[in-house]
């Protein structure tokens, strides 16, 4: 009995090259999204900190004086690190639109290889 051979096995392989390559984008997409996340929590962390230390410093007075240079540095600090989530943050926005793209051009990537694979049998 002759042996069936797909004549198109190449485009087969090469579709499905190209939908690993999506997926192996959305996937990095995902890793940065989720190493931002964790740097905001960070950024958080620190503030509340910053934040907790600079009322300890201003309750620290008990009425007598206050280290008025110690609390700005720590309102120095703790802007900092609000600004560091901020701009972590607009990250985080563009990256959700391009997450939301490359998801959306998998299926794209998707369906050929299928159609060819039903046309095969």
């Amino acid at each position: 009995m002759p042996r069936f051979v797909f004549k198109l096995e190449p485009v087969l392989e090469q579709r499905t090259r190209e939908e690993r390559e999506r997926q192996k984008a959305v996937a990095d997409l995902q890793r940065q999204r989720a190493s931002l996340e964790d740097e905001i929590r960070a950024c958080q962390r620190a503030i509340d900190q910053e934040k907790s230390d600079l009322r300890d410093l201003l309750g620290a007075g008990g009425g007598g004086a206050v280290d008025l240079r110690g609390a700005r540095m720590q309102a120095g600090a703790s802007l900092h690190h609000m600004a560091r989530a901020q701009r972590a943050v607009l990250k985080l926005a563009g990256l959700h639109k391009r997450i939301e793209i490359a998801r959306g051009a998998l299926p794209e990537a998707t369906q050929p290889r299928k159609a060819s694979s039903r046309n095969a049998g």
